[in-house]
């Protein structure tokens, strides 16, 4: 076998599974890594930032944590007055690279007598 033949069948390959593997990992590295730089409440009338917050865990400069968001949000559920088809929590790139967390809330009404 000669040895341009060698690196198109051998080499080459191996070279392109090695930087794809790195980059993969690398960026999955990196997005497990970042920061939570700022968590902030929108939508809420009746219950104040203070009070929606202590049902929540994920806290500022923590590292994202997807799994303990979707908790985060499970737990505001239970408490009975928000809409679970529109409340959601949303997460977007930050300022200093790391990541800004919004929970979106929706209340539901109040039934007067």
């Amino acid at each position: 076998m000669s040895h341009h033949k060698f690196q198109q069948q051998i080499i080459y390959p191996l070279l392109f599974v090695t930087l794809f593997v790195f980059s993969f990992t690398t960026n999955t590295a990196a997005q497990k890594s970042r920061r939570i730089e700022m968590i902030d409440v929108h939508g809420n009338r009746r219950l104040s930032d203070e009070e929606i917050l202590k049902h929540i865990k994920t806290r500022s400069n923590q590292q994202l944590d997807e799994k303990q968001l979707q908790e985060d949000l499970q737990s505001l559920m239970k408490l009975g007055v928000f809409n679970t088809t529109h409340t959601k929590v949303i997460t977007e790139e930050g300022m200093r690279g790391g990541v800004n967390v919004f929970f979106q809330v929706y209340e539901l009404p109040l039934i007067s007598r």
